[in-house]
């Protein structure tokens, strides 16, 4: 997979892990395997091979802190995130991305079966710094897209759901609910059209107080704003 290279200590084999993943579930009844800690990627290589031979339509969640690679522990892993994959600071879910990409491609030319899959990053929504006698909030950027993503799944919705931009940065829809990360007159206009659906509003964004009375004058009890 890494080109004969051993990046990675005591890997899980993938034969192991389908025999496993094939024992509990079934190829038509779209189980969700999750792992929270994805190390070097074997469970969802795993799960995409079961699923190119028996025609399943199994997910997969996986979940990888960004923990460093110890140069002096694991150098053959270090050298592969910072030579081959260019990482400015080689931590565990690049190999475990890379892994991924690899093992769709592998069974994709082999078996003619095209898996897509979507990467997410959690990110820190607020500190509180005190700086002398100063109390400010410090906020790390996220895009609109991943502020609009945690607000739908804030709202109860999952992954696996396809969000639809609306206003490029602006505003996403996925079914009947509205995620607004940004505001405008064009959008507001676009808004006033579609009074019966919910609207989520992300309440760290600079949301203007005229906006948000327009907003509230045309959703009314269908608002809600998400921190």
């Amino acid at each position: 997979m890494f080109n004969k290279k051993v990046v990675f200590d005591y890997p899980k084999p993938v034969k192991l892990i389908k025999q496993m993943i094939n024992l509990y579930t079934n190829s038509n009844d779209n189980d969700i395997i999750l792992d929270f800690f994805a190390g070097s990627g074997t469970t969802v290589h795993a799960v995409m091979e079961l699923n190119a031979e028996d025609g399943g339509n199994r997910k997969f969640i996986l979940m990888q802190i960004n923990e460093k690679i110890d140069e002096q522990k694991s150098k053959t892993a270090y050298d592969f995130c910072k030579n081959e994959l260019k990482s400015k600071i080689p931590v565990i879910s690049d190999i475990t991305v890379e892994r991924v990409k690899r093992a769709a491609a592998k069974i994709k030319t082999e078996k003619n079966t095209d898996f897509g899959f979507k990467i997410f990053s959690i990110e820190n929504r607020v500190k509180l710094q005190k700086r002398k006698e100063e109390l400010n909030l410090t906020v790390r950027n996220i895009s609109p897209f991943d502020a609009a993503l945690n607000l739908m799944l804030s709202s109860g919705k999952t992954l696996d759901c396809d969000l639809m931009e609306i206003f490029k940065d602006k505003l996403y829809r996925y079914e009947k609910s509205f995620y607004l990360v940004d505001c405008d007159d064009d959008v507001l206009k676009f808004l006033r059209q579609h009074k019966e659906y919910e609207i989520f509003i992300d309440g760290y964004e600079n949301l203007s107080l005229q906006n948000f009375l327009n907003l509230n004058e045309i959703f009314k009890d269908k608002i809600t704003v998400i921190y």
